[in-house]
């Protein structure tokens, strides 16, 4: 885990953005993250999300949330989780363009993210509440308290038939996803990130607990980057 971490936080040296830093970050862990007997990779998608403000996303980001609202937005300042990196065992899995669902996924309301359930127990496990994230501000991010330097970690340790991991039938099942464990926590411009990975074995709280210490990693990497070095290739309005 030392060398792990290690590894992570030299990415954040060779990226322009971001959003390079955390594809850098998936793809280290879906090439490293290996089963020692069959050398199959123990990861079958890995993904970075971070929290961004609608008005502070590009043009491409703005469209895919707009397709998953079911109304006319009328306040840009509206959250959104954002896809920067993704990587996994399909083609269509390591290009964000083609995560239709999931490149930039509104968060209007408590209710709305409490309807989302993977999404509500992410959250809920990294210890960020819901109505801080979906407030409007006037700011990039969340106000920093103390509190937000703790770094925490999301795992469902059985993924079939859990209530908090969606497309059962379409994905957990098919791929034979077993276990899901994340980590996150806040950046210095108050955005929140994680690192989701669904695995294809088992991960036990023992060693779900280990990736605490690799968010700390995590955002080492993507620190250098503030609110304007986030997204790339991608015109604002």
């Amino acid at each position: 885990m030392v060398a792990c971490g290690r590894a992570l936080e030299e990415l954040g040296k060779a990226g322009k953005h971001r959003q390079a830093v955390a594809q850098g970050i998936v793809n280290y862990l879906y090439d490293h993250f290996r089963s020692a007997e069959s050398g199959e990779p123990s990861c079958v998608l890995a993904r970075c999300f971070q929290t961004s403000s609608y008005a502070s996303m590009p043009l491409d980001y703005r469209y895919a949330a707009d397709r998953l609202l079911d109304f006319t937005l009328t306040d840009r300042r509206m959250r959104c989780l954002a896809l920067l990196a993704t990587r996994g065992d399909r083609p269509v899995w390591n290009d964000v363009a083609t995560s239709i669902a999931h490149q930039a996924i509104p968060l209007p309301s408590v209710e709305v993210v409490s309807r989302a359930p993977m999404i509500a127990r992410l959250l809920e496990q990294l210890g960020v509440p819901i109505e801080r994230l979906v407030t409007p501000t006037q700011d990039v991010g969340f106000v920093m308290e103390e509190s937000d330097e703790s770094f925490n970690v999301f795992h469902v340790p059985q993924a079939l038939a859990s209530p908090f991991i969606p497309a059962q039938e379409s994905f957990v099942e098919p791929f034979g996803v077993q276990s899901v464990v994340g980590m996150g926590g806040l950046l210095a411009d108050g955005e929140f990130f994680a690192v989701i990975l669904f695995t294809r074995v088992a991960v036990t709280r023992e060693v779900a607990e280990l990736f605490r210490e690799l968010a700390l990693s995590v955002k080492a990497a993507l620190l250098p980057f503030d609110s304007n070095h986030v997204f790339s290739g991608s015109q604002l309005l």
